[in-house]
This record gives C-alpha cells, sequence and structure tokens, in this order.
C-alpha cells in the first residue's frame, strides 16, 4: 500500500491528487511498494515501511498542526514539501526542524506543440483577449467578477472573453459551491465570460493554449500554484498577487520579472487590493493589448521571443521527470 488514501481525496482531483497519480505513473513500482507515502492526511501508519508525509497543505490546517510536537513527527522517515515558502512556513509556525523535510516541486505532464508554436499562434491572434481562470472560487474569483464588471465600464468596448474553470467539484464537494451560486449566475450573464464549472484537466489545457493569460487575483497563500505553472508551460501570461508561494512559483523559472509574469502586492484590504490590481495590472495589461496592432513589428517579435524562452524554460523546471528523479532519489536514500 504505497499511498494512504483518505476520505476527502477519494473523488478528488485537486492539485494533491494530481501529483499523487503522476507519482503512480511513472515511478518504478519497485520503489514505490518500499514505502508508504501519506498525502497530508494521516489516517494509516505502516508497521513496516518507512511512512513519506507528502505535505501540501498550510500548518494552520487541522490535519498538520500535530506535527509541532516531535514524537509525532518520529513516525515519518521524510516530510516532503512542495515550496521553499511552504517549509519555511511549517518551521515559523509549527517549528518543523529544516532537516527533517525536502523540497520536491510539483510538476506537469506535458502534451501539445511546442513551446514556439503556442506562443507564436497566440501572438498571431489579436482580434480578441483570451483570459483563463481555472482554479476554485474562494481563491479569488468573486474579486475578478468585481474587476471584470469595472472593466465594462471603463472598456464598453474591449474585445475580451474570459472563460472561467471553478468549482468545488473538483474535490468531489459540489455542497461546497452554494455560496457563490449567485456569482456563478452573474458570470454566465456577462456577455464576455463563458463558465465552465469544472471540466477534466485536458479541458482546461485545450482552453490555455488558446488563452492570452491567466487573471489570478490570489487571496489564498497558495504552497505551491499548479494553475500557474500549467498557464506559463502552455505560453499564457501569469498576473497575479506576491502571496505565499506565487513568487516562488513563477520566478523560480525565469528569476527575475519579465513580460510574462506580473505580480501585484497582496493586501489583507480587499478594496484596497482589488484597486491596485485592477489599476496596475488589469486595466494598463488590457489597454496595451489593445493597441498591439500598431507596435513595431520588431518589437512584438522581441516580446515573442521572450515569452517563447519563458515557456520553454517552465517546462524544464516543472517537468514530471525531474519530479520522477526527485522522488527516485529520496526513495533509494531512505531505503538505503
Amino acid at each position: 500500500m504505497p499511498f494512504d488514501h483518505d476520505e476527502l481525496s477519494a473523488n478528488a482531483n485537486g492539485g494533491a491528487e494530481m501529483m499523487g497519480r503522476l507519482l503512480e505513473r511513472h515511478l518504478d513500482r519497485e520503489l514505490f511498494e518500499c514505502v508508504h507515502i501519506i498525502r497530508s492526511r494521516v489516517r494509516s501508519i505502516s508497521p513496516t515501511l518507512p511512512n513519506i508525509l507528502w505535505l501540501h497543505d498550510l500548518p494552520n490546517d487541522p490535519e498538520a498542526v500535530k506535527l509541532a510536537d516531535p514524537q509525532w513527527r518520529s513516525q515519518f522517515a521524510r516530510l516532503v514539501f512542495v515550496s521553499e515558502w511552504q517549509q519555511r512556513e511549517y518551521n515559523r509556525v509549527l517549528g518543523v526542524p529544516f532537516r527533517e523535510g525536502t523540497v520536491i516541486r510539483n510538476a506537469i505532464e506535458l502534451s501539445g506543440e511546442s513551446a514556439s508554436k503556442v506562443v507564436e499562434g497566440k501572438a498571431s491572434r489579436k482580434d480578441q483577449l483570451r483570459l483563463i481562470y481555472h482554479t476554485t472560487p474562494h481563491r479569488g474569483l468573486e474579486l475578478l467578477a468585481m474587476m471584470v464588471g469595472r472593466l465594462g465600464q471603463d472598456l464598453p468596448n474591449a474585445r475580451i472573453r474570459l472563460d472561467v474553470f471553478s468549482s468545488f467539484e473538483a474535490y468531489g464537494w459540489s455542497e461546497r459551491d452554494e455560496p457563490y451560486r449567485g456569482l456563478f449566475e452573474w458570470l454566465r450573464s456577462h456577455p464576455w465570460v463563458r463558465y465552465h464549472g469544472w471540466q477534466p484537466n485536458d479541458v482546461v489545457v485545450d482552453h490555455l493554449r488558446e488563452a492570452h493569460a491567466f487573471v489570478y487575483p490570489c487571496i489564498w497563500p497558495e504552497t505551491s500554484c499548479i494553475a500557474a505553472i500549467e498557464a506559463l508551460a502552455y505560453g499564457c501570461d501569469v498576473w497575479t498577487t506576491d502571496l505565499g508561494a506565487l513568487p516562488e512559483t513563477v520566478y523560480l523559472a525565469t528569476g527575475r520579472p519579465n513580460d510574462s509574469i506580473m505580480l501585484v502586492r497582496h493586501s489583507t484590504n480587499m478594496q484596497e487590493l482589488i484597486d491596485d490590481f485592477y489599476n496596475e495590472c488589469l486595466l494598463p495589461r488590457v489597454t496595451t493589448t489593445g493597441r498591439a496592432s500598431h507596435h513595431a513589428a520588431e518589437a512584438a517579435n522581441e516580446s515573442t521571443r521572450r515569452r517563447i524562452s519563458t515557456t520553454e524554460t517552465v517546462r524544464a523546471v516543472y517537468n514530471h521527470r525531474r519530479f520522477i528523479d526527485d522522488w527516485t532519489r529520496l526513495i533509494t536514500k531512505i531505503k538505503g
């Protein structure tokens, strides 16, 4: 039993579940059988195999707080974190020593066209700005809806399409959508928006290939962000906040701000965050994109080249083969 499955993830298709399936598909089966991997929620401890606790959540999660107890932690051969930011938070909040953990970053398994083909295809489509939001609603969808409504007043003739893939159905928790029903109806009624609910990942990827930017006014501290990784890997710009592990996730591959990435300072004051994100990111980016056809060809080509470079780098850094290599090294070391 290499994986410890819990009741909350049985029907889920979130990031932790995607990473678990990726590991199951590609890790050497003999290695897999050498350890017992637990994803965030401890339901059983193997008495015979080394136990690895693979943490995806925040340290204030009810399932994580036990890690403040050294005796509880002693059951695990290793703690695995998905970002350096997350590991630092577990150290800061729960006192988990750095020596007890390893960072193995999330990854994606790519399919389809080359980076250059994807990015050049987007650059050639100037008749409409295609935006996408593809994560759960509590992470910033309501703020985005407010900004879209405001943008419609400021730029009523803008040619924009926003595809929204957002529902707790991703985790099999449809009842948690209830507080957002009014928001979903508003999105369905807006002429710029196509609301898709939850869809399988291959459907989302098809839309990422067409989108120009992932617009994510994030208010949830991400421990990593697969949605941002996927967006960058399929040639999208990422416009988001600097909350949690988002800067680490998007800058790990690029090392610095560039054409593809825009981070707005997070604020706990929601109106301030909306104003900043709208005025510093959404409005100027939409306005600039609308003038793209009048830019000098040389400047437009240079921008496309930089985006291709970013996409290629993200694909290399977050490639699933690197992910499997990291897990292989860890398990080999643990089993001796």
